[in-house]
């Protein structure tokens, strides 16, 4: 009796035609995965940034405590001892600013709150993040 070999196993042509399928596959894939890995490394950029701004919003309460001596002066002031940007973290190459609003007129109109806004700014200047907060003033 004669055996025949098995017929297992693929042929070239059927290589071909499944690695043809799934290089279709990878490059509709492909898309997706640039978009998720960017998409991440913009939100780990805000995710810095508002760690940032909320440092700076921190240090800024520590060292203006909600009391009867706090005066919208000594707030401007602050502003002022900040006039140039506060560099980020090192290496990050973020810088912040802290802009007070403008101060009540007459002392009817205190106690009184005040806008104050932290902006983050990457190394391009671009805006990264805007943190705006009121501070409690007792006189002007």
């Amino acid at each position: 009796m004669r055996q025949h070999p098995a017929d297992d196993g693929f042929s070239l042509v059927e290589l071909i035609i499944a690695m043809f399928f799934l290089a279709i596959l990878s490059l509709a894939v492909l898309p997706l995965l640039i978009g998720a890995a960017s998409s991440s490394v913009a939100n780990r950029d805000q995710v810095k940034a508002t760690s940032f701004a909320t440092e700076q919003l921190a240090a800024l309460r520590a060292g203006f405590p909600l009391d009867s001596a706090s005066t919208c002066t000594a707030l401007t002031a602050r502003e002022a001892s900040t006039a140039s940007p506060i560099p980020g973290p090192s290496g990050s190459g973020m810088t912040a600013t802290i802009d007070v609003a403008t101060c009540p007129s007459g002392t009817a109109n205190y106690p009184a709150a005040v806008a104050v806004t932290i902006r983050v700014f990457d190394t391009s200047g671009d805006q990264l993040t805007v943190l705006p907060t009121q501070f409690r003033v007792a006189a002007r």
